[in-house]
C-alpha cells in the first residue's frame, strides 16, 4: 500500500511541476501583453484630454473676444493655464508614444502645424487684446482647433485599432494556453490513477470472500428481525394511543423530545397558536417558533433536567408582531426506563381575558385623567345619615384640603351670596321635596375667597317614595364662561367683517322651509330686519327675472348632487340696484342621506364682477395683442428636456404642431450657426445665475426663411435652489427689428406727452377744486345781497347793501385774478431758463424790503457755498425768495429777535433751499394739510391774505419742484424747497 502512495505521490509532483510551468509562461505572455495594452491606452487618454483641452483654449478665446474690455485677469490667467496644459500633453503623448506605426506618426506630425498655430494664438490673446488683432487671432485659433480635433479624433481611432488587434492576440494566446493544460491534465489524470485501477481489482477479489460470508448469516439476522417487527408494533400500537389522546385533549397540549422536536400535538394546541396548515411532527420546536426567547430556552432546558416550571401569565411577542398572553404547566415524561424522553407542554392563551383587563385599567385611567383635566369631581349627599362627601377634584374647586369634611350647611355658605346661594338652596329643597334633578351653573367662592363659576348636577335616590340620598357631578367652568365671552367677541368681530366684506351668512331648513339670515344679508338684500319668518322664495324672490332659470336649475343639481358649488347671479335688492351676490356652502345630511339643511355664505360681488369683466376684456385684448405682435409661450421641463410650444411659435418657426416631442435641441436646430455658441452661452448664464434676461438672436424656419426672436422667460427652481423649469415668450421682431429706433423715439416722445398731459390733468383737477371752494362763498353771499337789495324799500338801506356788494366783488376779483395768475403759471409752457445765482436773488430781495427789514430788525444768515447757481426762471425765484422772506418777518415772534437762515445743498444729487426762521411756527398736525392753500392763514396779522405761500408752491411745481414744511409752534419753521434739478 505505502509503494501505491509513493508511485502516487511522484507522478503527482511532475503533473504540478509541469502545470506550474506552463501557467507561469502564461502569466509572463500575459502580463508583456497587458503591459502593451496599458501604454495604448494612455495614449488615448492623452489623446483625449488634448482634444477636451483644444475646445476649452477655443470658447476661453471666444469668451474673451466678444467681451475684451471687461475680461479680468482671472479669465486671462485661465487661457494660459489652458495653454501650458495643452504643452504638457503634447510632451507627454510623444514620450509614451514609442511604437512604430506609419498612420499615428503621419498624424502627429500633420497636426504638429494646427498645435503650433493654436499655441502661438492663444499665446497672442493673452499678451494683445486689441479688437483687430483679437479678431485675426480668434479666426486662426478657430481655424487651427478644428483640424487639430479631427486629426487627434483619427490618432484615437488609430490607438484603438491597436488595442483591438493586442487584445484579439491575448485571446488566442489564452485559447492555446487551455488547450494544453486540458490535454496535459487528461494525459496525466490517466499517468496517476493506473496503480490505482490495479489496486481495485486485486481488492474486488477479497470483497467477493467476505460477500459469501454475509450471506450465511443473512439468515440468522432474518429471524431476529421477524422477533424485532413484532415488539416493534406493539410499541407503535401504544405510542398510537398516546398520540391520539393527546392531539383530542381539549387543551393546548404539545411533547417533544430531548431535542426539542415534536412527537405529538393536540389541535388547541395548532387553533391557538394560528400555526393550522403546519407539520410539526419531527420539528424542532424552535424552527417552528423562531421568536422564542432565551429565557424560555434555559426554562426548557432546566424542565429536560427533570424541574417543573408553572407560570400563570406572560406576555409572548410572535414573529409577525403580535402580542399574546399565555399560562403554562412544562415538565417532564419518562420512558419505561425511567429515563427523561422528553418534555410535556400545557399552555393556554389568556390574551382577550388580559386585553380586557388592560382596556378597564386604561378606561378608569383615561377617566379619571378626563376628569382630572377638565376638572369635574362628584359628591353625594346622603340624607339619612345627614353626611356630605366629596371627591378629590371638588376639594380642589373649592380649595380646600383633601381630608376636608363639609357639612349640609357650610357647603351652601361656598356659593356666592345672592342669586347664586339662592338658587342653590331652591334646587335642593326641590330635589329632596319633590324628587327633582337640577342642573345649574352658579357663581362660588373658594376658601382663598377667588370667584369662579361651576356647574352642579344633581340627581335623587327615592326609596318608597322619599328621597333619601342625593348625588352629582361638580365642575369648574369658569374657563368655559371665559371663553363663552371670547365667542361673542369675536361674533361681533365676525359681524363686522362681514361688514366690510359686503358679505352675509344664511341657513336654510329644507324640511321646513325656514331660512335664517345674518343682520349683514338683510343689509345686502335691503330687507327689513324686523321681518323674522323668511322662506326660499323669499330669497327667490330677490333674484333677477333673467337669472331665476339658471338659480332654480342650480337648486335642483345642489340637492340631486348633495352639494353645493360656488354660484353666482344677479339680484335686485329692496332699493332697486342689480347686484351681483356669490353664493357658497356646504349641504347637511342625516344618516339615511337625506338633505335636511343648507349652510353657507353670500357675497356682494357686484363691484368685483365689474372688474372681472374689465379684466376678461383685457385679456382678450392682450390674445389679440399676442397674434397682431406675432409672439408664441414655451415651457422648458429641465429635469426631463421636455419643451412646450404654443400655436403661435409653431407657426413662427414653419414648424407641423403635430410635432409634439419637443427637446432642447429641437430648439437649438433652428438656431442661426452664427448665433449658435452665444445662445447656448445664454441659457449657461440663465442656468447659473438663475435669472433669464431677454435676449435675441436669429433662427431659420422649416422653409429656410431667417427671422430674429426676442426671447423673454423666467427660471425656476425647487427647495435645494436646483432649476426645474423655464417658461417665457417668444416674439417674431424681425420687421420689429428695423423700426425699432423709430418706435423708441416714439415711444419716449409719448411717454413725455402722457407725463405731461398727467400733470396737467393733475393741475386743473387741483384748480377745479380750489375755485369751486374759493368762489362758492362769495358767490353765494353776493346772491344773498343781491336778494335782500331786491327786497329792500329804503334807499339809504340800498346804499349800504350796494356798498357791500361792491366790497364782495372786489374780493371776488382778488380771488379770481390770484386764480388765474395760478393758472397761468402752471399752464405756462414757455418759461426762460437761464442761469441765476443766488446771492444776486436775495441782494434783490433785500432792495425791495429794506423797510420792512429795517422796521423788524431781522437778521438773514445765507450759505450758499455748496450750490451758488441754478438754472431756473428768474422771475419765478425773485417771487419765491420775495414771498418766503416776507413770511419770515410778518410772523415773526416777538419775544426775541427775528432770524432767518438760507442754506443751500446738495441731496441725492438735487438741488434743495432751505428758509428757516425763528418766528411763530405753524402746527402742521392740525393746519398741515392746508399750508399751502388760496386764502388760507393760520396767524392774526393785518397783512395776512393767505395768497404767497398758494403762489409759491405753484410756481415751484410749474417748474417740476415740490416744497414742504417743517415747523414747530413757538420755535419756528422751515420751508424746503427740491427744484428737482441735477448739481
Amino acid at each position: 500500500m505505502k509503494k501505491l502512495e509513493k508511485k502516487i505521490i511522484s507522478r503527482y509532483l511532475f503533473f504540478m511541476i509541469t502545470i506550474g510551468v506552463l501557467i507561469v509562461s502564461g502569466v509572463l505572455v500575459v502580463s508583456h501583453i497587458i503591459s502593451l495594452l496599458d501604454a495604448e491606452t494612455e495614449n488615448i487618454d492623452l489623446v483625449g484630454k488634448q482634444h477636451m483641452m483644444s475646445k476649452s483654449i477655443v470658447n476661453d478665446a471666444l469668451h474673451i473676444g466678444n467681451a475684451p474690455n471687461s475680461m479680468s485677469t482671472k479669465d486671462i490667467s485661465r487661457l494660459k493655464n489652458l495653454t501650458n496644459e495643452l504643452k504638457n500633453s503634447q510632451v507627454n503623448l510623444l514620450e509614451h508614444y514609442s511604437e512604430n506605426n506609419k498612420t499615428i506618426d503621419s498624424l502627429l506630425k500633420k497636426n504638429e502645424s494646427s498645435y503650433n498655430q493654436m499655441l502661438s494664438s492663444s499665446s497672442a490673446i493673452t499678451i494683445d487684446l486689441d479688437p483687430n488683432r483679437l479678431k485675426n487671432q480668434l479666426e486662426k485659433i478657430y481655424e487651427a482647433q478644428s483640424s487639430y480635433s479631427v486629426n487627434l479624433d483619427l490618432i484615437r481611432d488609430t490607438f484603438q485599432e491597436e488595442v483591438h488587434s493586442k487584445l484579439q492576440l491575448l485571446m488566442n494566446i489564452l485559447w492555446i494556453f487551455a488547450s494544453c493544460i486540458l490535454l496535459i491534465i487528461v494525459g496525466e489524470s490517466a499517468f496517476i490513477m493506473r496503480p490505482i485501477f490495479k489496486q481495485l481489482l486485486y481488492k474486488n477479489k477479497e470483497l467477493q470472500a467476505i460477500n459469501e460470508e454475509l450471506e450465511l448469516s443473512k439468515v440468522v439476522i432474518s429471524k431476529n428481525m421477524l422477533a424485532l417487527t413484532k415488539l416493534k408494533i406493539d410499541l407503535e400500537t401504544k405510542e398510537a394511543y398516546n398520540r391520539i389522546f393527546i392531539e383530542q385533549a381539549p387543551m393546548a397540549i404539545a411533547m417533544v423530545d430531548n431535542d426539542m422536536c415534536y412527537l405529538a400535538v393536540s389541535k388547541r394546541w395548532i387553533t391557538d397558536y394560528k400555526m393550522e396548515g403546519k407539520e410539526f411532527i419531527g420539528r424542532s420546536h424552535y424552527d417552528l417558533f423562531p421568536e422564542i426567547s432565551e429565557d424560555w430556552k434555559k426554562m426548557h432546558q432546566r424542565c429536560l433536567g427533570g424541574a417543573i416550571d408553572i407560570n400563570n401569565e406572560e406576555p409572548f411577542i410572535r414573529a409577525d408582531g403580535s402580542l399574546q398572553w399565555l399560562y403554562w404547566d412544562v415538565r417532564p415524561w419518562y420512558d419505561l426506563d425511567g429515563k427523561i424522553g422528553g418534555i410535556l407542554m400545557q399552555t393556554g392563551d389568556i390574551t382577550a381575558v388580559k386585553e380586557n383587563e388592560l382596556e378597564s385599567k386604561r378606561t378608569d385611567e383615561i377617566i379619571e385623567k378626563t376628569n382630572e383635566i377638565s376638572r369635574i369631581g362628584t359628591w353625594e349627599l346622603d340624607l339619612l345619615k345627614n353626611e356630605v362627601y366629596w371627591s378629590t377634584i371638588v376639594c380642589e374647586i373649592h380649595e380646600v384640603p383633601h381630608d376636608f369634611e363639609p357639612q349640609l350647611t357650610s357647603s351652601i355658605h361656598f356659593y356666592k351670596e345672592g342669586k347664586s346661594r339662592n338658587l342653590v338652596v331652591k334646587s335642593v329643597k326641590e330635589a329632596i321635596s319633590d324628587g327633582k334633578s337640577f342642573d345649574i351653573e352658579v357663581e362660588l367662592v373658594t376658601q382663598n375667597n377667588a370667584n369662579i363659576w361651576v356647574r352642579a348636577i344633581g340627581q335623587t335616590e327615592l326609596v318608597e317614595g322619599k328621597c333619601t340620598r342625593l348625588f352629582g357631578i361638580f365642575q369648574d367652568i369658569s374657563v368655559i364662561k371665559k371663553s363663552e365671552g371670547e365667542l361673542l367677541r369675536k361674533n361681533k368681530l365676525l359681524n363686522f367683517a362681514e361688514e366690510i366684506t359686503l358679505m352675509g351668512n344664511w341657513q336654510w331648513d329644507t324640511v321646513a322651509d325656514v331660512v335664517l339670515w345674518s343682520n349683514n344679508l338683510y343689509n345686502i338684500f335691503k330687507l327689513d330686519k324686523n321681518i323674522e319668518i323668511i322662506k326660499f322664495d323669499t330669497y327667490f324672490s330677490f333674484v333677477h327675472p333673467d337669472d331665476r332659470e339658471i338659480v332654480t336649475e342650480y337648486f335642483k343639481k345642489s340637492v340631486n348632487k348633495k352639494s353645493l358649488v360656488k354660484f353666482t347671479h344677479r339680484i335686485i335688492a329692496g332699493d332697486g340696484k342689480v347686484k351681483t351676490i356669490q353664493l357658497l356652502g356646504e349641504v347637511i345630511r342625516d344618516n339615511l342621506g337625506n338633505i335636511i339643511e343648507m349652510i353657507g355664505t353670500c357675497q356682494d360681488i357686484t363691484e368685483q364682477k365689474k372688474s372681472e369683466v374689465a379684466l376678461i376684456r383685457k385679456n382678450q385684448l392682450l390674445t389679440l395683442g399676442e397674434e397682431i405682435a406675432q409672439m408664441g409661450h414655451w415651457q422648458w421641463d429641465t429635469v426631463v428636456d421636455k419643451v412646450i410650444w404654443s400655436n403661435n411659435l409653431y407657426r413662427i418657426f414653419e414648424l407641423d404642431n403635430s410635432k409634439i416631442d419637443l427637446k432642447f435641441e429641437t430648439y437649438l436646430s433652428f438656431v442661426h450657426p452664427e448665433d449658435s455658441l452665444n445662445v447656448i452661452e445664454y441659457f449657461e448664464k440663465a442656468a447659473k445665475e438663475k435669472i433669464f434676461d431677454s435676449f435675441s438672436h436669429r433662427i431659420i424656419t422649416v422653409t429656410g426663411i431667417i427671422k430674429t426672436v426676442q426671447l423673454m422667460g423666467e427660471v425656476f427652481t425647487n427647495e435645494k435652489g436646483e432649476i426645474i423649469e423655464m417658461i417665457g415668450t417668444g416674439q417674431d421682431v424681425t420687421e420689429q427689428k428695423m423700426v425699432e429706433q423709430k418706435i423708441v423715439a416714439a415711444k419716449e416722445n409719448l411717454e413725455a406727452f402722457s407725463k405731461k398731459l398727467i400733470a396737467q390733468n393733475t393741475q386743473l383737477a387741483d384748480f377745479t377744486h380750489i375755485t369751486s371752494h374759493n368762489l362758492r362763498a362769495p358767490v353765494s353771499n353776493l346772491n344773498t345781497l343781491l336778494d335782500f337789495y331786491k327786497e329792500s324799500e329804503s334807499e339809504s338801506e340800498k346804499l349800504d347793501l350796494f356798498k357791500k356788494i361792491e366790497t364782495v366783488i372786489y374780493h371776488l376779483t382778488s380771488t379770481l385774478n390770484t386764480l388765474i395768475e395760478a393758472l397761468q403759471t402752471k399752464n405756462d409752457t414757455t418759461k426762460e431758463l437761464e442761469k441765476v445765482s443766488f446771492n444776486e436773488i436775495l441782494n434783490k430781495t433785500k432792495e425791495i424790503l429794506t423797510a420792512e427789514i429795517l422796521k423788524s430788525e431781522i437778521t438773514i444768515q445765507v450759505d450758499f457755498s455748496e450750490i451758488e447757481n441754478i438754472n431756473y426762471n428768474k422771475i419765478y425765484l425773485e417771487s419765491i425768495f420775495l414771498n418766503l422772506v416776507s413770511n419770515a418777518m410778518k410772523y415773526k415772534a416777538e419775544d426775541r429777535t427775528p432770524k432767518l437762515t438760507i442754506i443751500s445743498v446738495i441731496t441725492n444729487g438735487k438741488i434743495e433751499l432751505k428758509f428757516q426762521d425763528n418766528g411763530l411756527g405753524i402746527d402742521l398736525k392740525k393746519h398741515g394739510h392746508k399750508l399751502f392753500g388760496l386764502n388760507k392763514v393760520f396767524h392774526r396779522h393785518p397783512d395776512a391774505r393767505g395768497v404767497g405761500l398758494f403762489m409759491t408752491k405753484t410756481q415751484v411745481e410749474a417748474m417740476g419742484g415740490t416744497i414742504w414744511a417743517e415747523s414747530t409752534v413757538n420755535e419756528g419753521t422751515t420751508f424746503i424747497i427740491n427744484f428737482n434739478l441735477n448739481e
